[in-house]
C-alpha cells in the first residue's frame, strides 16, 4: 500500500524522519501566556509551577511587559518559579539534550515590580536531577541533585556572575542556588528600576562541559564561563529572586534548540503604536545576530502560533539577509515561510544553504508556486507539488493584513562529506497538519557537491532577493520567514532501522495555531 504523496510518507521518507534522532522544528517552549493557564505544558507551552514558598499567579500585564498576560512570582526569600516543558506535544513533562557543539538558547522578558532592593535575579536552563518538580511548591523532596546554569544579576551593584548548580531544588527553594557558582564579575548589569527587561541565556555543550554566554537588553555580558559537567539532559528553566521583597513578572518565554542565534526574531523591545500598522507587538531588534545587508529584512508580524515576529524580505532591496553556523555531516534545517507569486520575475523565496567548500543548495520557488533547486538549470521538485502564495496587496511590507499563506520548510541532509552526500526536503501547511510532502534523496548541487572530507556540513544559511531573471523592484519577489532552526542529527545503526520502522508514529500536532510534526518514538529513544 503506497501513502499520497500529499501526505507524503513513503517507506523511504519513514527511514529519513527516523534519520532525524533529536530534531524536529527546534523551538522547545514558546509561551506568552495568551490563555490565562500557567500549568498547561501541552505544545510549545510550559508549566510554570512555583517553589520554596513563593507564590505564583498569572497577572495581566498591559503596559508593562506589554502582552495582557504574564506569570507574576512572589518570593518570600530565595525562590522563585519553574518553566517545565513538553517536548513532543503530546503532554506530560520530558527532556531535551543537545549534542556536542549546539546550543540551547533561553529567551524571556521581566520586570521586578516593586521597588528594587537589594538582591538578585537569576535565570537557567536546568536539569531535575531525577525528580521532576509537577506541581506548586512541593517541598525538600525536590531538592536533591539539581544541575543548572544561570546568569546572576545584582541589584543596584552592576556585577554578574555565571552559575552551575550542583545541589539546588528543582522544586525552586534553592533552585540556581548550591555550589559551583563562579566569582562576581564585572558584566555592567545593574537591575534598579521598574521597567521591562530582555534576559537571553545560551549554553554550548563542549566534549567536558558547557560554556554559558548571556545578553541583558541587548548587551552581551563581558564574559563567557566553561563548567566541566556530564549533564545531558535539560527538563525545565528556571527564575529566581534573592530578595522576598522583589516581586517580578515574567514573559514571552522561549527555549530554542539551534546551531544559529535568534532563530525566532523575538529580540528588543516590543513595539507599541506600530510602525507600519501592522506590527504592532512585534520586537524591535528583530535582527540581532543576521546580517541584514542593505537592510533587506524589515520586521513583520510572526507567521505562525505565537510567533509575534518574522523577518520581511523586499524585493526593492535586492540583497542578502544570513547568518553563519557550523554544523556536522548530518544536519536540519528548518524555517516557516510565506511568499508573494515572483510574477515578473522568475522566483519569490531564494534560500541559498552553503557547504563547507564552494558548493550550496539553491533552492527557489518559482512563479507556478513549485519548489526548484538548481544544478546547472533549475529542476522542479514534483514530489513537493506547489504552493498558495501570499501577497503584500497594499504594499506596507506585511502580508498578515492582506493575503498569508505560511508554510513549513525541512532540508535533512545527509552524509555531507561522503561520496553518498544527499538530503530530503519536506514542504507542509502550517494551516492544514496533514499537507505534509517529502522529497528524498535529492543530489542538485550549485557548483560543487560536498563529496570530499572537508566538506562535511553547512556553514551559512542565507536568505536573498539578490537574484532572479529579470530583476525589477515592483515584481512580485517578497517573502518573509520565521523560527529559522539549524540542528546536527544523528544517524541510527543499520540494524536499528527494521525495528524502527515498526514503531514509527508520526504525530500531528496542532499548538495553538502552529503545526509542529514530532516522531514520537523509535524504540525506547525519542526523536526529536
Amino acid at each position: 500500500m503506497r501513502l499520497h504523496k500529499r501526505i507524503g510518507f513513503t517507506l523511504a521518507a519513514l527511514t529519513a524522519a527516523i534519520v532525524v534522532q533529536h530534531a524536529s522544528a527546534t523551538l522547545i517552549v514558546q509561551d506568552r501566556l495568551t490563555d490565562g493557564d500557567r500549568t498547561d505544558s501541552e505544545g510549545l507551552e510550559a508549566a510554570f509551577l512555583s517553589g520554596g514558598n513563593a507564590t505564583a499567579s498569572v497577572a495581566d500585564d498591559t503596559g508593562g511587559l506589554n502582552d495582557d498576560n504574564a506569570v507574576d512570582v512572589d518570593p518570600a526569600s530565595f525562590d522563585g518559579v519553574a518553566a517545565i516543558f513538553d517536548t513532543d506535544g503530546a503532554g506530560g513533562f520530558d527532556a531535551t539534550s543537545i549534542m556536542i557543539g549546539e546550543s540551547l538558547e533561553m529567551r524571556f522578558t521581566f520586570r521586578i515590580t516593586t521597588t528594587p532592593a537589594d538582591g538578585v535575579f537569576r535565570y537557567g536552563i536546568l536539569n531535575n536531577g531525577g525528580d521532576q518538580q509537577t506541581t506548586d511548591n512541593p517541598g525538600s523532596n525536590n531538592d536533591t541533585n539539581t544541575l543548572g546554569f544561570g546568569v546572576e544579576v545584582g541589584i543596584n551593584t552592576g556585577n554578574g556572575r555565571y552559575i552551575m548548580d550542583s545541589n539546588g531544588g528543582s522544586g525552586g527553594d534553592a533552585m540556581l542556588g548550591g555550589t559551583g557558582i563562579s566569582t562576581a564579575e564585572s558584566l555592567g548589569f545593574t537591575i534598579s528600576d521598574n521597567a521591562v527587561h530582555e534576559g537571553v541565556l545560551r549554553i554550548t555543550r563542549g566534549s567536558t562541559g558547557y560554556n554559558l554566554s548571556a545578553e541583558l537588553d541587548g548587551t552581551a555580558a563581558a564574559a563567557t564561563h566553561f563548567f566541566t559537567s556530564s549533564l545531558e539532559n535539560f527538563h525545565q528553566l528556571g527564575w529566581i529572586s534573592g530578595s522576598g521583597a522583589n516581586e517580578f513578572r515574567v514573559d514571552h518565554v522561549e527555549l530554542d534548540h539551534n546551531l544559529l542565534q535568534n532563530g525566532t526574531f523575538e529580540r528588543g523591545a516590543q513595539i507599541t503604536g506600530s510602525v507600519d500598522g501592522n506590527d504592532d507587538g512585534a520586537f524591535d531588534d528583530f535582527d540581532r545576530h543576521w546580517t541584514n545587508n542593505s537592510t533587506v529584512a524589515s520586521v513583520h508580524t510572526g507567521l505562525a502560533g505565537e510567533s509575534t515576529t518574522a523577518a520581511y524580505l523586499s524585493d526593492s532591496a535586492g540583497d542578502a539577509f544570513s547568518q553563519s553556523a557550523t554544523t556536522g555531516a548530518n544536519f536540519q534545517l528548518d524555517f516557516d515561510f510565506a511568499t508573494e507569486s515572483g510574477a515578473g520575475s522568475d522566483r519569490s523565496l531564494n534560500l541559498l544553504l552553503q557547504s563547507k567548500g564552494s558548493g550550496q543548495i539553491n533552492l527557489r520557488v518559482d512563479t507556478a508556486g513549485r519548489i526548484n533547486i538548481f544544478d546547472g538549470g533549475w529542476n522542479i521538485i514534483p514530489d513537493l507539488g506547489t504552493i498558495t502564495f501570499s501577497d503584500d496587496t497594499d504594499d506596507d511590507s506585511n502580508f498578515a493584513d492582506d493575503v498569508l499563506n505560511a508554510w513549513h520548510l525541512t532540508i535533512i541532509g545527509h552524509g555531507y562529506g561522503t561520496a553518498g552526500a544527499n538530503y530530503d526536503v519536506i514542504l507542509s501547511s502550517v494551516d492544514n497538519p496533514l499537507d505534509i510532502r517529502t522529497a528524498t534523496g535529492l543530489t542538485f548541487w550549485q557548483n560543487t557537491a560536498p563529496t570530499t572530507a572537508s566538506e562535511d556540513g553547512v556553514n551559512q544559511v542565507i536568505f536573498t532577493t539578490q537574484y532572479g531573471s529579470p530583476y525589477n523592484s515592483s515584481f512580485k519577489t517578497d517573502f518573509a520567514v520565521d523560527n529559522i532552526s539549524l540542528v546536527n542529527t544523528a544517524i541510527p545503526t543499520p540494524a536499528a532501522l527494521p525495528a524502527g520502522l515498526m514503531v514509527l508514529l508520526i504525530v500531528i500536532v496542532a499548538r495553538r495555531g502552529r503545526t509542529q510534526r514530532a516522531f514520537a518514538r523509535l524504540g525506547s529513544r525519542r526523536i526529536r
